[in-house]
């Protein structure tokens, strides 16, 4: 009891110098400054600094580990692309691609090392022709949850208590309740194993 009363008065107290590193990083090493410190930083002060960097976060959001984050947008604002809804976990690692919006609905659970991508996109490169780029949003509806390294293409829905397995790559939306796994991520029945 008295160990959580210190923990927490040494949190309280830490926060502006993490909030001073935060910004003093972004503003000399812009995007990948920001990155960088965001990883390294306590998981205590994700969710705190997230917030402050643009990211809308409801009550409760527990987040257990580095996070990172990719194609941040320009602006000061460079998290605004992602909302977490109360009560959701976010795992150790999780990748987030950032051009579109992500969107966690309360009560959702990232395990670790899943990668959410909104965007795909080969470059200047000849495959261009053939494969243009695709930029979409993905949305994680309430009480979903997405296995150890999972990773979740532009565009998809999950649907309300749906269960991705671990290893998975979902290519398309998983409707409510839905179970599915695999490469690419195709319906499970219930009855086997995840």
């Amino acid at each position: 009891m008295l160990r959580n009363k210190i923990q927490a008065v040494f949190y309280y107290l830490g926060r502006p110098a993490v909030l001073i590193k935060a910004r003093c990083r972004f503003y000399f090493w812009r995007k990948q400054g920001l990155q960088k410190f965001l990883w390294d930083v306590n998981s205590l002060y994700l969710p705190f600094l997230m917030k402050k960097f643009g990211a809308k976060m409801g009550a409760g959001v527990v987040i257990n580990g580095p996070l990172w984050f990719d194609n941040l947008p320009d602006g000061s604002k460079p998290l605004a692309n992602i909302e977490i809804g109360e009560k959701s976990f976010i795992g150790t690692g999780v990748f987030f691609d950032l051009p579109e919006k992500i969107i966690i609905r309360p009560q959702s659970t990232i395990s670790a090392g899943v990668k959410i991508l909104t965007h795909n996109d080969v470059g200047d490169r000849p495959l261009r022709e053939k494969y243009p780029r695709k930029q979409a949003p993905v949305v994680l509806d309430s009480g979903c949850w997405i296995g150890a390294n999972a990773v979740v293409l532009a565009g998809v829905t999950i649907g309300k208590n749906a269960v991705v397995a671990a290893g998975a790559v979902v290519t398309k939306d998983v409707e409510p309740g839905g179970i599915v796994g695999g490469v690419p991520a195709r319906p499970i029945n219930k009855k086997e194993s995840l």
